[in-house]
């Protein structure tokens, strides 16, 4: 009996299900390569939830149920292989569900999802019931009518291609006494903030944001390993040759210490920026989240909506009791009628720059002077004796 793995995905749900089976005594290798494949096909950020359903052949596994539906797992032997499955769940953020028992009291079929579902047994089985693998039925919720808002793709200035050249000799042929003499402070500095936009706009190339694939704390190194080990992977699938299985056994070893390298570098830089800047805290807790929980389409007291603009308006509508009103700022103060209704003229108005002398030079004339009057102190005593 040999191992089997097959992958169903539909689209229309961004949803995924895993069947597989395996015979006893498989290898921890086989399991190896099978986890780290779920690893790198289940991260896709595109994916809503996933389901792996099948026969891991894990006898010596025992599940027991905690608090919620999930289950969790001990094993006595098979302890390489049961650690691999535990760092899968983990590393996907799901759960194994299935507690139905065999005739010996051993659960080998295993459910193991990153969406909470619920499991009972089949009353109306398609094939006649096996003593090892009880069929069971899974409860599937879809939320096929909730569609997530897209993010949009952000443009910014790749200041590393600007021409600089024309930018300063546009800055410099600018007027900028016929604009700016006759506005007040406020405007003078608005129509000063928009030329220079306008500038920099016209001589300035846009580069759009791409999102990538790979998680946040992936450095450009541990990408192309990834992808060198990918490769090494295939070559050695489509070949099977020793060579080229210890090629990619060397690039797997190298990206799990780089993995590990960077994520804890990725862990430590957040750590140590909480005091400093907590926004860094919430991007983290962002980037955890495949995608937006904002739906494309939100509906706030009787409003319907898929304008972003519109839906921003709605949370803000909501949250308004939790925030205080802004206090006005300069640009908001007006004088009161009495003191605005008067004229005030000032004439003579005259500076002077005050010329400071260098810090050090100071410093010695200070220490001359206590030296002068110490000395001064000195002779007054001699001769009052």
């Amino acid at each position: 009996m040999s191992s089997s793995t097959s992958l169903v995905r539909n689209p229309q749900s961004a949803m995924s299900s895993v069947l597989l089976t395996y015979p006893p005594k498989t290898p921890s290798t086989v399991y190896e390569l099978h986890f780290e494949t779920l690893q790198e096909v289940l991260c896709d950020p595109n994916l809503d939830g996933f389901y792996i359903l099948g026969d891991y052949n894990l006898p010596d596994v025992t599940w027991t149920r905690g608090t919620t539906d999930a289950l969790h797992g001990s094993g006595v032997g098979s302890s390489v292989t049961f650690n691999l499955l535990c760092n899968l769940i983990s590393f996907l953020d799901a759960a194994q569900y299935n507690y139905l028992v065999n005739t010996k009291n051993k659960i080998l079929d295993l459910c193991i999802s990153n969406r909470s579902c619920k499991l009972s047994a089949a009353l109306s089985p398609l094939l006649p019931v096996d003593a090892y693998h009880p069929p069971f039925v899974c409860d599937i919720a879809l939320n096929a009518d909730i569609v997530p808002m897209k993010k949009q793709t952000l443009q910014r200035y790749n200041f590393y291609k600007s021409d600089y050249t024309h930018i300063n000799r546009k800055i410099e042929s600018t007027d900028w006494d016929e604009i700016l003499t006759l506005l007040g402070s406020e405007e003078a500095l608005s129509a000063f903030y928009g030329i220079i936009d306008e500038i920099i706009k016209q001589h300035t190339p846009f580069v759009g944001s791409r999102t990538s694939a790979f998680p946040v704390w992936f450095s450009k190194s541990l990408i192309s390993t990834f992808r060198k080990k990918r490769k090494a992977w295939v070559k050695w699938k489509k070949y099977n040759n020793i060579s080229d299985y210890e090629i990619f056994s060397q690039y797997r070893k190298l990206f799990k210490d780089m993995c590990n390298k960077c994520f804890s570098k990725y862990i430590g830089s957040v750590e140590d920026s909480i005091r400093k800047n907590i926004k860094d805290f919430w991007v983290y807790i962002s980037n955890r989240r495949d995608k937006s929980g904002i739906p494309a389409k939100v509906e706030y007291n009787d409003d319907v909506s898929s304008d972003p603009q519109t839906i921003c308006n709605m949370f803000s509508e909501f949250f308004s009791s939790v925030y205080e009103p802004p206090s006005p700022t300069l640009s908001q103060w007006r004088p009161p009628a009495d003191l605005a209704s008067h004229d005030t003229t000032i004439t003579n108005l005259h500076f002077e720059v005050e010329k400071r002398c260098n810090a050090n030079f100071a410093l010695a004339f200070v220490r001359k002077r206590q030296r002068h009057y110490s000395l001064e102190t000195k002779h007054s005593k001699r001769n009052h004796k």
